[in-house]
């Protein structure tokens, strides 16, 4: 009495839980212990379901797998609706037995028009066994979409009887493309699978039932497929090793899923269906062998097929001359290290992708790379062609010279054996593009993806080089993803901006050397790397590069160098490195030529009077040098650099030189013959590359402690004292002495030191200068 209270209780509870359904809601819990629909005990209540109620088969009161037979004879079992929902990984199969001998052993549905009256979720199994000789086994009363396939559920087809109206109702809405309906036909002679304008989740064939092992084709369960009305399979197909697949219809098979056969494939002669791709993720074809696709093959725009096993393309088993024998691919083919062969033809349509796997890349019509028909192989220019391999490949001679996209996907890298034209998108994604001795061309159009590096990169290292056309108004900016593999694979690219000029199109190219450039006759303090940039196609052009080298290209002092550029006769001096981000730049350059970083050449441009030179007309007497130098900015001070700087005599000026320093904060030292040393009153800024400028003679204050003399009110001059003829740093006795003695003998010519005036002679005219220093106690000041 207790347990019938509780069952009561239970039916209660089931028949508020369903909201929409004004039936009873009948479940199982195999209370009689039997797998029988007919016992009753089996039921919730130990009611067996009426033609008004609804099933559920679930592992909420049994758990794991069980089976649940229909009754056999000739019973007709009617119910409004059933769901089948078991709790993975167990698995609930609904059977109708193979002892159920009437046409239609199982009803379902009551004709008002629910959807989804039969309901089959993830793990569950109908298993339809009947041995009945006609009929279908099962009915459903319901229109269209009333069966529900769910993915990872099995329909399995387990008898001779037919499918008629059955497989039209099956929903094919999202959540059913992988609800499998699977052929397990168990008579030996072929079975006629219902495909004509029919729409499947997933399909499999099998024969295993059938007894039939595979060993050899006419060992396999024939199903045959007619029709002229296109089939679709919107999940997998699937050919088992013991069944084969024999279309006799005119019209297309689509499938959005995978495909695997493990079986055969065959077709009769008049039959001219293809196989069409048309998923919306990627696809794969798999199998134990090769497939033949007598009719062909074609993968839909915007599908992605990948090989992995070979497939051929081959005339209609029995055809006298070949029908539509072709694999056109308007979406992706992903060949990875699988062939495509047989006597058809093979068609890349322009926007198609072609994924090659094979180190021989693709050829035009031999033996070797991944395309292999014996039929016209057409390779569109307008197609992408993505190289894929796991060992270094080259392109192929079927390459076409123009094509839209390419991609490198292969750590091994691709190397170009003939020059290439890009259209559309160059993807850098993994491993190098070495161009060897050709030409790689980048259409004005023409976009990099992906993020370069040091493996992911354009390789122009040998004689051929990048060319890129810019059509864009200036200003515009390209960067060249260059780099080299000599030893370590390092990356510098140049980044080109074209800051104005006249141009239909802008075509710059680049060529990359690992090495000292060969003109550049420094000995320390440099890179061992250059690049060669040209362009054309424009008039008066003006444009800044950026050229990014590498820590391990430094030889010497990274901050002694500046940017440069040969013009195929003599070096132009650029700006100073940046150490920081190991780059130097060439602004505004309106010529082209080679350009590499080396030891640079600081300028000062100096302005200075030597005290007994200067005449009161306002010039020197003579042109003189002076030895500058550039002292460090804190002691001991010591010395840099230094250059030899001829003043003129009009100006006072001139300008020198310094290779050695690098930029920064200096005292800016001047020293003559007859004359006392002489420091700048504070340091000056020097950079590598460009010219500083530092004035002697318009304030007494720019000498450190005011250390010059007036020469000249009206022009304001100052002057370098004069005297110190022994260069020890004071005017004093020693120095007149020496002067008095030249005079006495008479001294003259040029360049004597103690000629202190410069007119060429020894005589009054230096003591007076000398002796005057000499009284004021005249010397050296310095820091």
């Amino acid at each position: 009495m207790k347990r019938f209270g509780l069952q009561l209780a239970l039916v209660f509870l089931f028949v508020l839980t369903a909201a929409t359904d004004n039936s009873a809601q009948i479940k199982w819990n195999g209370g009689a212990g039997t797998s029988e629909w007919s016992d009753a005990a089996n039921w919730v209540g130990d009611i067996v379901p009426a033609s008004t109620d609804s099933v559920v088969l679930d592992n909420s009161l049994v758990s794991g797998t069980y089976i649940v037979k229909i009754p056999g004879g000739t019973v007709n079992t009617t119910i409004k609706r059933v769901r089948i929902t078991p709790t993975p990984p167990g698995t609930i199969t609904l059977m109708i037995p193979n002892t159920s001998t009437t046409t239609t052993a199982f009803t379902v549905g009551d004709g008002t028009g629910d959807s989804y009256d039969f309901r089959l979720d993830s793990n569950a199994v109908f298993q339809n066994s009947s041995g009945a000789s006609s009929g279908t086994g099962v009915t459903f009363a319901n229109a269209a979409d009333s069966i529900w396939l769910g993915n990872g559920a099995m329909w399995k087809h387990n008898t001779t009887i037919g499918l008629s109206g059955i497989t039209a109702k099956l929903s094919k809405k999202a959540g059913t493309e992988f609800g499998v309906f699977y052929f397990d036909v168990p008579s030996i002679s072929s079975y006629s699978l219902t495909a004509s304008g029919i729409t499947y989740g997933s399909v499999t064939m099998s024969g295993t039932t059938s007894g039939l092992n595979g060993s050899s084709k006419l060992n396999t369960k024939k199903y045959t497929r007619a029709g002229g009305t296109a089939m679709t399979i919107r999940g997998n197909f699937t050919i088992e090793s013991t069944a084969r697949d024999s279309s006799v219809m005119t019209n297309v098979l689509n499938i959005g899923g995978n495909f695997t056969n493990n079986g055969f494939t065959c077709n009769a002669t008049n039959s001219t269906q293809t196989f069409n791709f048309n998923g919306k993720g990627e696809q794969t074809i798999n199998g134990s062998d090769t497939t033949n696709f007598n009719n062909g093959i074609t993968i839909a725009a915007g599908a992605i097929v990948r090989l992995n096993a070979n497939l051929a393309i081959n005339m209609v088993q029995g055809a006298s001359t070949p029908k539509n024998q072709q694999l056109t691919v308007s979406g992706t083919l992903k060949s990875g290290t699988h062939t495509v062969n047989g006597v058809g033809n093979f068609s890349l349509s322009s926007g198609g992708t072609l994924g090659i796997g094979s180190p021989n890349g693709i050829s035009a019509s031999g033996a070797t790379g991944n395309i292999l028909v014996t039929g016209t192989r057409t390779y569109n220019t307008g197609a992408n062609y993505s190289y894929e391999g796991t060992s270094a490949q080259t392109p192929g001679d079927g390459l076409p010279s123009t094509i839209s996209g390419l991609t490198v996907n292969n750590s091994n890298g691709l190397t170009l054996s003939s020059p290439l034209v890009v259209t559309g998108t160059l993807s850098l994604a993994s491993g190098l593009l070495n161009i060897g001795n050709n030409i790689l061309t980048l259409g004005s159009a023409a976009t990099i993806s992906g993020t370069p590096s040091n493996v992911n990169m354009i390789v122009p290292t040998g004689t051929g080089y990048i060319k890129k056309i810019l059509s864009s108004s200036a200003p515009h900016s390209f960067t060249f993803p260059v780099g080299d593999n000599t030893g370590t694979p390092e990356y510098s690219p140049v980044t080109y901006t074209l800051n104005s000029g006249t141009f239909t199109a802008d075509t710059v190219s680049l060529r990359l050397s690992n090495a000292k450039h060969p003109s550049n006759t420094i000995t320390s303090d440099y890179i061992n790397r250059y690049w060669t940039l040209s362009g054309s196609g424009v008039t008066n052009p003006n444009y800044t590069a950026v050229f990014t080298y590498l820590p391990a290209d430094v030889v010497g002092t990274e901050a002694s160098m500046i940017g440069g550029m040969w013009n195929g006769a003599s070096w132009a001096g650029l700006s100073a490195v940046n150490t920081g981000s190991h780059s130097f730049t060439a602004s505004s350059r309106t010529t082209f030529g080679d350009y590499t970083a080396y030891s640079g050449t600081g300028y000062v441009s100096l302005k200075a009077i030597i005290q007994g030179r200067y005449k009161t007309e306002d010039f020197l007497s003579i042109r003189d040098t002076v030895s500058a130098y550039l002292a460090n900015s804190s002691s001991p001070y010591s010395i840099a650099d230094s250059a030899k700087i001829l003043i003129d005599s009009l100006s006072f000026s001139g300008t020198g030189g310094f290779n050695n320093a690098a930029s920064g904060s200096y005292y800016l030292v001047i020293k003559h013959k007859s004359s006392v040393e002489t420091w700048s009153a504070s340091p000056i800024a020097f950079s590598k590359g460009t010219t500083t400028t530092y004035d002697f003679t318009d304030d007494q204050t720019k000498a450190y402690g005011n250390n010059l003399t007036q020469v000249s009110a009206s022009p304001v001059r100052w002057a370098v004292f004069s005297g110190d003829v022994n260069g020890d740093g004071f005017v004093d006795p020693l120095d007149l002495s020496i002067v008095d003695q030249a005079s006495f003998n008479y001294l003259s010519g040029y360049g004597i030191i103690t000629d202190v005036n410069g007119d060429g002679f020894v005589d009054p005219l230096d003591l007076s200068i000398v002796d005057k220093n000499s009284f004021d106690y005249v010397g050296i000041k310095r820091p």
